[in-house]
C-alpha cells in the first residue's frame, strides 16, 4: 500500500511540473527566431531616415526611406518566431530606449513583418511619399499566422522568400508602428546562400 502511494505521489508531482511548464515559457521576455530545435534571441537595429524632395508649381513631393546598416542581419531565420512576454509588466513604457514592449498586453496583433530592399551597403524600407506634408504610407507587409502556446508566449509563422526582413512593433498608445527600431533578420535560400543583393559602392 505504501509503495502504491509513493508511486502515485511521484506521478502527481511529475504531472504538476509538466503542467506548470506548459503554462509558462521560462525564457527571458523577448523575440526569438526558431530554427529547428534552436531558439535564437533577436536583437534590434536602428534606422536613419533619408528623404528626398521634389518641388514644382507650389507642390512638394517628398519620398521617405528608412535605412538600416549592413546588407544582411546577424539573425538567420526560417519564418518561425516566438514572442515571450513579461507577465509582471502590465503597461508599455512610453519611451523606447530599451524597446520595452514585452508586456502582458502585447500580442502578435501589435506587430507587422516588412521586407527590406538591399541598396549598396545598407537595407532600405520605402515608407512612402508625402504630398505637401500629407503622408501616403506604403503598405507592403508579409502575411503571417500566430497562436498562443503558453500563458506568456505566442508562436508566429510566415512563408517568406530568401531576403532581408524586419519585425516592427506598434508604438505605445499610438496607432502607428515604430520603424525606427526594428528586429531585423535574414531568410537564407535552401543552400544557405543569401538573396541576390546590390553591394556596389
Amino acid at each position: 500500500m505504501k509503495r502504491k502511494f509513493i508511486s502515485f505521489f511521484i506521478l502527481a508531482a511529475a504531472l504538476s511540473i509538466a503542467s506548470a511548464s506548459a503554462q509558462s515559457d521560462p525564457r527571458e521576455p523577448g523575440l526569438y527566431a526558431v530554427n529547428g530545435e534552436e531558439s535564437v534571441p533577436m536583437t534590434t537595429v536602428s534606422a536613419a531616415k533619408h528623404s528626398t524632395s521634389i518641388g514644382f508649381g507650389g507642390v512638394e513631393i517628398q519620398k521617405n526611406k528608412l535605412e538600416y546598416k549592413g546588407v544582411t542581419s546577424g539573425t538567420k531565420a526560417t519564418g518561425k518566431f516566438v514572442l515571450v512576454c513579461d507577465m509582471e509588466k502590465k503597461a508599455i513604457k512610453q519611451t523606447f530606449k530599451k524597446y520595452d514592449v514585452f508586456v502582458q498586453s502585447m500580442t502578435p496583433d501589435n506587430i507587422i513583418i516588412i521586407p527590406l530592399t538591399v541598396e549598396k551597403k545598407k537595407r532600405v524600407y520605402d515608407v512612402g511619399t508625402s504630398l505637401n506634408g500629407i503622408n501616403t504610407e506604403r503598405k507592403e507587409r508579409v502575411d503571417f499566422t500566430w497562436e498562443q502556446i503558453s500563458d506568456n508566449s505566442y508562436q508566429i509563422e510566415a512563408e517568406m522568400e530568401p531576403g532581408e526582413y524586419a519585425i516592427v512593433f506598434r508604438f505605445a498608445r499610438l496607432d502607428t508602428f515604430n520603424f525606427n527600431t526594428v528586429f531585423d533578420f535574414t531568410v537564407e535560400a535552401a543552400d544557405g546562400t543569401l538573396a541576390d543583393t546590390d553591394t556596389a559602392e
